[in-house]
This record gives structure tokens, C-alpha cells and sequence, in this order.
């Protein structure tokens, strides 16, 4: 692949990431929005009765959809399209080096993610020196919890597993606990806030730029 034609797919890639940010925090202000709205609104209906009757009354009234519905729905929606994109351009960047093998055979063999496979790739074939070990470790929790909210609806306890599952759920547990914004409801329900989704953006916008990075000394080099 020409030094312009691999530019040229990088910009799109950063577009879309921006494009991406721009829909995040759009989503972001209008959640809170609303929120504070329905809130200003529903004060002015008790504002002369007892700090009892409040209570119970922000208890049966609170509007608790713009984060357990909106919230919820719009940030997971944000998550998987971001490493949706990560993924695509990640297996482009490995189209782009000449071997025979690819990245997909390197997959089935060593049986691991996409993520893993396409470090391996990019370091044993296209001689990549970067993104450093642990960028790659954290774009691939990112995908693994991707998986997750994909193909089990993000909930990470599933009741009886085999071996291969439990291993699975131990590990996204350590991921919830060590990423920020990110905690399980008593069901095993996973849920996300806002500080996650800066953070999962901020991360493949690293690792994009560590990737262009290293095609372009590849390239002159």
C-alpha cells in the first residue's frame, strides 16, 4: 500500500473518531439536559410540601430514565460503534503489510482475539515496535467487554458455565474493577458511565496514533 493511500485511510479513521467525540458529548449534554429540566420541573410541584413528602415523593417520581434508559442505551451504542471502527481499521493496517500470512490465520491459530492477534501480527511480520504491550492490553479488554455487550447484552454473570466461561467472567470482572466509569449492578449487569466512554475513546485514539505512527517510519524507512 502507497504512502498516500495509507494517509489518506489514517485521516479517515482520525474523522471518524472525531466524529465519534463530537456524538458522545452531544449525547452527554443532552442527557444531563433533560435531566436537570425534569428535575427543575418536578421541584416546583413540592415546593410547599414537608421534607417527608419530599422524600417519598422523589422516591415514586425521580427520573431515573435519563440514565437507566438513555444513558445506558446511548453510551453502550457509542462503545461498540467506537470499537467497531477500531477493529476495521486495525485489520486494514494489517491488509496493508505484505505476507502472505494475515492476521485472521494468525487468529485461528494462536485461538485469541482480534486484538491479539493483530499485535502478534503486526510485530512478527510488519515489524511494529508500537503501541507499547500495555495499550494493546487495554484496546483488548475494551474488546473484550465490545464482545460482552454485543452477544450477552452486558451482563457478565451468566449463572452456571463451563470452565472456558468462568475464566471469561473472572477476567471481565478484573476489567470492571480496574477501568474507570465502569460497575456491576447486583444482577451482574454492567453498567457504564461517561467518565468510561472518555476514557475507551482517549484509548484507540492512543493506539490509532501509535499504528500511524509506526507506518510512517516503516514507510521511509
Amino acid at each position: 500500500m502507497s504512502t498516500d493511500i495509507f494517509l489518506e485511510l489514517n485521516d479517515y479513521a482520525n474523522q471518524d473518531l472525531n466524529d465519534l467525540e463530537f456524538f458522545l458529548h452531544t449525547i452527554e449534554n443532552f442527557i444531563s439536559g433533560q435531566e436537570k429540566k425534569d428535575i427543575a420541573r418536578l421541584e416546583k410541584e413540592i415546593e410547599n410540601t414537608s421534607d417527608r413528602q419530599q422524600a417519598e415523593f422523589w422516591e415514586n417520581n425521580y427520573p431515573t430514565h435519563w440514565q437507566g434508559i438513555f444513558a445506558t442505551h446511548l453510551r453502550r451504542s457509542f462503545f461498540v460503534t467506537l470499537m467497531s471502527l477500531a477493529e476495521d481499521h486495525i485489520n486494514m493496517i494489517c491488509r496493508s503489510v505484505n505476507t502472505p500470512i494475515t492476521n485472521i490465520d494468525l487468529k485461528k491459530k494462536l485461538k485469541c482475539s482480534t486484538i491479539c492477534a493483530a499485535q502478534a501480527f503486526l510485530e512478527e511480520h510488519g515489524n511494529f515496535s508500537l503501541p507499547s504491550p500495555e495499550l494493546w492490553k487495554v484496546a483488548d479488554d475494551l474488546y473484550l467487554l465490545r464482545n460482552d455487550i454485543i452477544h450477552n447484552g452486558g451482563r457478565i454473570d451468566q449463572g452456571e458455565q463451563e470452565e472456558r466461561d468462568r475464566r471469561r467472567e473472572a477476567r471481565l470482572k478484573a476489567i470492571i474493577e480496574d477501568l474507570p466509569g465502569l460497575s456491576l449492578i447486583s444482577v451482574g449487569m454492567l453498567i457504564m458511565e461517561k467518565e468510561f466512554c472518555l476514557f475507551a475513546l482517549e484509548t484507540i485514539k492512543g493506539l490509532f496514533n501509535e499504528l500511524h505512527r509506526e507506518q510512517e517510519r516503516l514507510c521511509v524507512s
